[in-house]
């Protein structure tokens, strides 16, 4: 009897240990959606913010153009005073700088690039660059016309601007090239991992395009004619910013965040209604990680991924009031986030930093 008992004992175990088994359920780590925000007005009419970069959080430059009571009269010199095109934050006050070279020239910067707080790219149609002691201007030799709307790169020896008409350019460190986008579209936004970059561009009538290097050559992975796109065709509709994670480049379109896994080339969609997005326009994609993503919203609002849950912050149309507030460009680093615009047709220039409070 006890012989057999062990067999019945041994051949339940053999059954059990045979039965699939489900692989277990990982749930992702989730990230908080607690900030603290504080908001800067700065300049008077005629002032505004186009972008911004996070350098750390006691170190943020921001680019545009910043007018004061002083704008347009005249120095101790006898030169016109001019607009400041850069303000820098410290941690506690902002300082404002101008990147051009003398009183007699002005632009209204477009973009920013930081890599270090003495590695610093901006440009309006020309890229200039921080040394951590001045400004060098760069000369693309007709390699690149128009505004400058987007600077990314791997280093300032490998770097990227984006722009007006299809324009891209690469700079090795000694040499702008002209590349071959193969569109005329505005250019708006470019972001990348290594080599492989990816670039986002829309016309005012709501056309766009999504840019995909590959070995060395730009090719179209995302396009639509329509603003809202139509699912059942595989249409995005109008798509507006990129970032990188992993693997994966995320997408901001109309409907939704296009999930494109470069490496297998397959593709899914965060629907506009599960990221809290319908009924607004994004300008940009920030993230640290998965599971912690960022949206800047035109309009003031400002949307949240956890690894789990969306969260949108309306707290500055709610104190502007409803497009009364405009972000321009945005920027999400570890525990911090900032948005930049103007308020008010272009009464001040705006600056929005947000604070996580909770880990």
């Amino acid at each position: 009897m006890k012989v057999i008992f062990l067999l019945i004992v041994a051949a339940v175990l053999l059954i059990k240990c045979s039965e699939p088994t489900e692989p277990p359920i990982i749930i992702p780590d989730t990230t908080s959606h607690e900030f603290t925000w504080e908001i800067d007005s700065i300049g008077i009419v005629g002032s505004y913010f186009e972008d911004i970069a996070i350098i750390n959080e006691n170190d943020v430059f921001a680019v545009g153009n910043l007018e004061f009571d002083d704008t347009g009269s005249l120095d101790s010199l006898g030169n016109e005073i001019k607009p400041y095109n850069a303000a820098r934050w410290n941690g506690e006050t902002w300082s404002f700088l101008r990147t051009y070279p003398s009183h007699g020239t002005y632009h209204n910067n477009k973009s920013v690039f930081a890599f270090d707080r003495n590695d610093i790219w901006v440009s309006f149609s020309a890229p200039y660059h921080w040394n951590g002691s001045t400004w060098t201007p760069h000369t693309t030799n007709g390699a690149h016309s128009g505004y400058i709307w987007g600077i990314w790169g791997n280093s300032s020896t490998d770097l990227y601007i984006t722009g007006h008409t299809g324009g891209i350019t690469y700079f090795d460190g000694s040499l702008w090239t002209a590349m071959d986008s193969g569109t005329d579209y505005f250019l708006r936004d470019i972001y990348g991992k290594g080599e492989n970059v990816f670039v986002v561009g829309y016309n005012d009538d709501g056309r766009s395009v999504v840019l995909e290097l590959q070995n060395g050559q730009w090719q179209k992975i995302f396009s639509s004619n329509t603003y809202y796109g139509d699912l059942s065709n595989n249409d995005y509709g109008k798509t507006t910013a990129v970032t990188v994670i992993g693997d994966i480049a995320y997408i901001i379109s109309k409907t939704g965040i296009i999930k494109y896994n470069y490496k297998t080339k397959k593709t899914a969609l965060i629907k506009a209604e599960e990221a809290l997005m319908t009924g607004h326009d994004y300008i940009r994609i920030c993230a640290n990680a998965e599971n912690d993503i960022m949206l800047i919203g035109i309009a003031g609002y400002i949307n949240h991924f956890n690894g789990k849950t969306w969260k949108i912050y309306k707290n500055f149309p709610d104190i502007f009031g409803y497009r009364n507030i405009w972000f321009f460009s945005g920027h999400f680093k570890d525990d911090m986030v900032v948005a930049c615009g103007e308020y008010d047709g272009f009464a001040q220039g705006v600056v929005v930093r947000g604070y996580r409070t909770m880990k």
